[in-house]
């Protein structure tokens, strides 16, 4: 008999197995993951007869949408055994899952896509993209004296106080809290990775990179950059370079980073897929521009058949009231992936990031121009792994 149910403490060695049967992760990050990162209570599992068959991990986070925050969920390492797979069981399993966090008002969640196409035809959008710039060895000039490198988890707070000025700049972000920072760190380490920070004259944390050298060892990843002040920000790359003398340096950063101008665009992927969970909730949870806007939405939910239909929005105020209705000349009709995308201002109503997915029933200037004041373009940023 198939069932679907949140995993217990007795059932994490068959998700240990699994995971080790699906991914090609080591040991020694196996042991971290499910010392530091993952709790059974926060994973859902697809049983038959007490056979651990597929499984997903649903790690909380909080995460900033439009400038406010809200709980919301990451969903990590969904994995179905070799010999069940191509049998629905993970459409099953994350059905199951996106109505366990709206029963739990989470109405948010996001992902890392192994295939992109497999999350977006079941109605994720993109959330975030990241560009990759890569720029050539700099001649070397005289070192900064106050760039180190730091060694332990328990000086994340060095790096947090640059986050959480940088972040800001963002209307999409992840909210680190000391968890997620320990985690980060543990994880970047057993990579081999580094960390450098930069200080001012005052000693005061300016910008941070985390780097790795992998395969590719005439290369620097920089996994992540933050600063305080640009300036800050293309010293600390400067330095970077002369630190690592004959390596090319791989920047992987938010979209609209505005890189120095030594960087060459190399590539831009969608990193961060986000989806709605209750599409009523997730809309009236939001806050709003001040105006007054009524129209009607049609929405098709290829996981949820209880988001599916048509809705009639009243915003007042900077709140939305959302009222399902039977019939209703419809304005609007898009899937659920281009509203969350709506929502997460990663694509603009009326812009080419939307195509065909989200459609106006009559070319009604006026309602677009609504629209694009409701939900505006964003630059949103994730770059989270675990």
């Amino acid at each position: 008999m198939i069932s679907l149910k949140t995993l217990t403490t007795a059932e994490m060695s068959q998700v240990r197995c699994l995971w080790e049967e699906c991914f090609e992760d080591s040991p020694a990050f196996l042991d971290w993951y499910f010392k530091y990162r993952f709790q059974a209570k926060d994973g859902l599992g697809l049983f038959s007869d007490g056979l651990l068959l597929s499984s997903l991990h649903l790690s909380p986070r909080k995460i900033r949408i439009r400038k406010y925050t809200y709980p919301s969920a990451y969903l990590i390492a969904l994995a179905t055994k070799p010999a069940f797979r191509k049998q629905g069981l993970a459409k099953k399993l994350l059905t199951y899952a996106l109505r366990h966090l709206a029963a739990n008002n989470i109405f948010f969640t996001f992902l890392m896509p192994f295939n992109l196409q497999f999350y977006t035809r079941l109605g994720w959008g993109i959330y975030c993209q990241h560009e990759f710039y890569q720029i050539p060895y700099l001649t070397a000039e005289d070192p900064h004296p106050n760039l180190s490198l730091i060694s332990s988890i328990s000086d994340y707070h060095l790096l947090e106080k640059i986050y959480n000025k940088w972040e800001k700049k963002f209307n999409g972000a992840l909210i680190r809290d000391k968890n997620d920072w320990e985690c980060l760190l543990r994880d970047h380490f057993m990579d081999g990775g580094k960390v450098y920070v930069l200080s001012d004259k005052d000693l005061e944390p300016t910008a941070y990179a985390l780097t790795l050298t992998k395969a590719n060892k005439d290369k620097l990843f920089i996994r992540e950059l933050a600063y305080t002040h640009l300036s800050f920000g293309k010293e600390l790359l400067r330095q970077l370079s002369i630190d690592n003398p004959k390596n090319a340096l791989i920047w992987i950063a938010p979209e609209e980073s505005n890189p120095p101008s030594l960087f060459l665009p190399v590539k831009t992927l969608p990193i961060i897929l986000g989806r709605i969970t209750n599409l009523q909730k997730a809309l009236e949870a939001l806050i709003y521009p001040p105006i007054d806007f009524q129209t009607t939405l049609e929405v098709f939910d290829p996981l949820l058949p209880e988001n599916n239909g048509i809705y009639q929005l009243d915003l007042k105020q900077g709140q939305m009231q959302v009222l399902k209705v039977t019939d209703a000349n419809v304005k609007i009709r898009c899937s659920i992936g281009a509203l969350a995308r709506l929502i997460a201002g990663s694509a603009l109503p009326g812009g080419k990031q939307l195509g065909n997915e989200i459609e106006l029933i009559s070319p009604d200037p006026e309602l677009l121009f609504s629209l694009q004041t409701i939900f505006p373009k964003t630059t949103n940023y994730i770059n989270e792994y675990f």
